[in-house]
């Protein structure tokens, strides 16, 4: 349980620098190909989506709750 909420934590702030540069007119085509990933996939993660690569996972977890990525 530890372990998931330093993460939660890392990625909450990770998103926050990331918004704060769209914020501030970082326009998405001047975005390194990570910082789109991130983007979406935090979106996705918000709402409950099931990772199932790696990746994603060891960023976000298994998330896995209702609504289960239902936009």
């Amino acid at each position: 349980a530890g372990g998931w909420k330093r993460w939660r934590a890392f990625a909450v702030v990770i998103f926050s620098v990331m918004l704060s540069g769209v914020l501030k007119g970082e326009s998405y085509a001047e975005m390194s190909c990570y910082k789109l990933w991130y983007l979406r996939n935090s979106i996705f993660a918000q709402k409950g989506y099931c990772f199932t690569s790696t990746e994603a996972i060891s960023v976000f977890g298994r998330r896995c709750y209702p609504p289960y990525g239902r936009l």
